[in-house]
């Protein structure tokens, strides 16, 4: 999984707080992890996210913007600056979910037992 992705492959996304999204990239939906810094950044309300950056590729590092196109309710000058952008495994992107209060935490699988055996006192071998 690369640290960048294309804005034009962006299928879905869903917004967890004003300065943290989720982008789900690519026919096989990896999801990226954007933190968002920005006076007026709010895109709760955002019926798509649209991207502004000179090479189409976001990146960390990268001077990256996203606001909620033009019909989410806001002005095209209220852009989120991009500050972050992490590439998350599945078990980040549930980790996330359950840090947002958005799904419960899962529960926990077989615990397992250690087994701990005393050694066998050492007898020393016997000499002939």
């Amino acid at each position: 999984m690369t640290d960048c992705f294309f804005e034009r492959s962006v299928r879905d996304f869903d917004v967890l707080e004003n300065e943290t999204v989720i982008v789900f990239v690519g026919a096989q939906r990896c999801p990226y992890l954007l933190k968002l810094d920005g006076f007026l950044c709010d895109l709760r309300a955002a019926p798509y996210l649209e991207f502004e950056d000179v090479d189409e590729r976001i990146c960390p590092f990268d001077r990256s913007f996203v606001h909620a196109g033009p019909f989410g309710g806001t002005r095209v000058d209220e852009l989120c600056r991009i500050l972050e952008v992490k590439p998350l495994t599945d078990d980040g992107l549930l980790e996330a979910y359950v840090e947002e209060g958005i799904l419960p935490p899962p529960p926990p699988t077989n615990p397992a037992e250690i087994q701990v055996r005393e050694p066998a006192e050492q007898r020393p071998p016997a000499t002939n």
